[in-house]
């Protein structure tokens, strides 16, 4: 049995009119009917375009947006019918990494009563225990034990986000949604964060879901991935996916990245153009393929080439 499993989700946000008399006049359809499949301790990669609702995928597992229609099992369990108590102690076991670290973190708190926070709620230690926990987490991650003193505002991106994380991990969870965790950050942070959660991964046995559009971070961190189009499609994100020719086609454009014009000429940056897939491929085109390469395999993640033509599967560092 998987982990968590997720059926015909939806997330609706009405329109409302008038002053006085507010009415319902229609709805934003953010999520229109999402399958999930995750199974425990692996990660799943959901790609797609800004404002394609993966972001209110991930806050309506948790609860954090209610949910217009469908249903969330974790580890066997309803999400959608737990309440009070039982509602507790479930979110104990599934945490979650937000985009931006800064506006994330209370910045009239100290790292150390942010870390400490979740651990009060669920009464999971106390006294001089708690202050060892704080400092054992602040190691785990690799910021120094004196940062407890200290408050976000005194760090960089990565380290904000490195809080985030202990902070994520301080319950000892299951699931971790991982909300674009390295979007906001340098290109060399951004792989010291992505390996710092591989290796918490192996060390905690922990499950992801990562929600990104960099398509090299995701293939790297993932073992499958689905992508996520705009309302009105939907995306299954199992092994059965087969993305539609116009979400693969816009994939494929964010992963061959922009192309310069030529010396001479003050043009600006342009994207590279999309090769149009073959219609019996029905399925994403590999970025950089020949001509004659034969279409990926289904469920297979489309990730950019390296400088030689072969799919990079290197490690970030």
């Amino acid at each position: 049995m998987s982990l968590v499993e997720v059926r015909g989700l939806k997330v609706h946000f009405p329109i409302r009119a008038g002053v006085i008399f507010e009415r319902t006049v229609g709805a934003v359809r953010a999520v229109d009917g999402v399958d999930l499949d995750i199974d425990r301790g692996t990660t799943l990669g959901l790609v797609g375009e800004s404002g394609c609702g993966k972001s209110t995928v991930g806050r309506a597992l948790l609860r954090l947006e209610p949910a217009t229609a469908g249903s969330v099992f974790f580890d066997g369990e309803d999400v959608f019918a737990k309440t009070g108590e039982e509602l507790r102690r479930l979110r104990r076991r599934m945490q979650m990494v937000f985009q931006d670290p800064l506006s994330s973190l209370d910045p009239r708190q100290s790292i150390g009563s942010i870390l400490a926070e979740p651990l009060r709620t669920h009464d999971v230690v106390a006294g001089p225990a708690l202050d060892a926990r704080v400092r054992e987490l602040l190691d785990v991650v690799g910021l120094p034990t004196n940062a407890v003193s200290r408050f976000p505002h005194e760090f960089s991106g990565g380290q904000r986000q490195r809080v985030g994380i202990a902070r994520a991990i301080a319950l000892s969870p299951d699931l971790i949604i991982a909300d674009e965790p390295v979007s906001a950050l340098d290109v060399s942070i951004q792989a010291q964060v992505v390996n710092l959660l591989e290796e918490l991964q192996q060390r905690l046995n922990l499950t992801y879901l990562v929600i990104a559009h960099d398509l090299a971070v995701v293939r790297h961190i993932s073992a499958r991935s689905t992508p996520a189009a705009r309302s009105g499609s939907r995306p299954a994100a199992t092994t059965r996916c087969r993305p539609c020719a116009s979400c693969g086609r816009a994939i494929k454009c964010s992963a061959t990245g922009p192309r310069r014009s030529r010396p001479g000429r003050s043009r600006p940056l342009t994207p590279a153009p999309c090769r149009q897939p073959r219609p019996e491929a029905e399925s994403m085109v590999r970025p950089g393929g020949l001509p004659g390469d034969s279409p990926p395999t289904v469920g297979e993640t489309v990730m950019s080439p390296s400088a030689g033509g072969e799919p990079n599967r290197g490690r970030l560092s």
